[in-house]
């Protein structure tokens, strides 16, 4: 059985997104949550909603066309994805001590980099593959 990376990737980006969506929304309304003290009636919180409400919209994108004949172009869209999302959480790594989110921040942070590795090494299958047909 072969693995699809793409979609694996698609998955783990629409329930990220939408686990941090969410927490976003009840942290901006509530109070509640990792980022409560942070975003509460804060409109700073735009910009994590934001940015997971993006997730979730990329992470569909790689579900559909993860079996579809341009699936290495979207290997790559997953390679820029991580790449952003992982080099984002080290520059502010911050963030994770300041909100008692250290394992959070670690696990989420290698997750990016494996997924950044798995696209690479599945666009290069996919296009070996290509060539031997």
């Amino acid at each position: 059985m072969k693995i699809n990376i793409l979609k694996i990737d698609g998955c783990f980006l629409v329930v990220m997104g939408v686990l941090a969506g969410i927490t976003d929304l009840a942290s901006y309304l509530a109070g509640k949550g990792p980022f409560g003290q942070i975003y509460f009636q804060n409109s700073i919180a735009i910009g994590g909603f934001e940015a997971h409400g993006l997730a979730v919209i990329a992470g569909f994108i790689l579900v559909l066309k993860s079996t579809t004949a341009d699936a290495v172009f979207f290997n790559k869209v997953g390679i820029a994805i991580h790449s952003v999302l992982g080099i984002s959480n080290l520059i502010w790594f911050q963030i994770f001590l300041d909100t008692g989110m250290l394992a959070m921040g670690i696990i989420t942070t290698v997750v990016h980099l494996l997924l950044v590795i798995l696209n690479v090494v599945d666009m290069t299958n996919r296009l070996r593959s290509t060539v031997l047909q």
